[in-house]
């Protein structure tokens, strides 16, 4: 598996029970359901089908 070599500006976290997953700033820290991802993945992530995706602009927008 290819690994993408840009450098890692936000944060993708799952929410199982409620079938949320949230893209926002970098984490300072890991957690079990978080992962890491450059800012072209992060605009382009889909999440799995009857999941809801809260995008949180600010972050992506580099504000």
């Amino acid at each position: 598996m290819a690994l993408c070599p840009a450098e890692a500006a936000h944060t993708l976290t799952y929410d199982y029970e409620t079938l949320v997953a949230v893209i926002g700033p970098l984490s300072p820290e890991a957690t079990a359901l978080g992962h890491d991802m450059c800012a072209a993945h992060a605009l382009r992530w889909v999440p799995p089908q009857g999941w809801e995706l809260v995008r949180y602009r600010d972050a992506l927008d580099g504000r």
